[in-house]
């Protein structure tokens, strides 16, 4: 269990550039955003976010992670999205595609209309932090749906920190790992997920992870 959550964090909660995760003060994992904004061929403006992720040091060892998210929204719409998961124990490459104006997995499980995923939803927050407070989403994990909102802890030296809450709209069987250590470990019930932003940025710095005696720290690079 402790080595499966060493990785867990590398894509918890950043975006818009470099993180160093760390665990009991040493760095286990790094992680790399790039969200962008562009123009299709009709002229509507799309937004495109990636997640590159890779385990560091001694963990690389016994550990070995390279895994790749990327999701492509337009508005609140999800357009596309795909992975590359390469573990030690997982591998898997996976794509989407469109139809009648709705995104389908390979599976046949679709996302729902004015749904976010945890890259979008991550991504929201950074535009506007004091409105997500308290407001509920819904979000998609590969056709699965879980309720999400985020509440208030502090704000300190114009450090805004939130609880991340997430609560399963479906019987899931946690035990019975489908996922890549990511989108496995960051749904587990009974976690502590915390988010600082800081409000003159509007950018994540600083992120907690705790599950029973795990702890997992993430600091924006600067």
């Amino acid at each position: 269990m402790a080595k499966a959550f060493l990785f867990l964090f590398s894509v918890l909660f950043s975006l818009s550039g470099n993180y160093n995760i760390s665990m009991l003060g040493l760095n286990v994992a790094k992680v790399s955003i790039i969200s962008e904004k562009n123009l299709n061929n009709n002229g509507i403006e799309f937004k495109k976010i990636k997640y590159f992720s890779s385990t560091k040091s001694l963990v690389n060892i016994f550990f070995p992670v390279s895994n790749y998210h990327e999701t492509v929204v337009v508005g609140n719409k999800i357009m596309q999205y795909k992975k590359n998961i390469n573990q030690i124990d997982y591998k898997e490459s996976l794509t989407t595609y469109r139809k009648n104006d709705t995104t389908f997995y390979e599976s046949g499980d679709y996302i729902c209309r004015n749904c976010q995923n945890i890259f979008s939803l991550l991504d929201l927050i950074q535009s506007s932090p004091q409105d997500i407070i308290n407001k509920e989403f819904i979000i998609d994990r590969e056709g699965e749906s879980f309720r999400v909102n985020f509440s208030k802890i502090s704000t300190e030296n114009n450090i805004l920190t939130l609880n991340l809450n997430i609560y399963s709209l479906n019987q899931q069987n946690y035990n019975n790992r489908k996922h890549d250590i990511f989108l496995w470990g960051l749904f587990l019930p009974n976690c502590i997920r915390q988010i600082s932003i800081d409000l003159n940025t509007n950018q994540i710095v600083k992120c907690k992870f705790e599950h029973q005696l795990i702890n997992l720290e993430a600091n924006l690079i600067k």
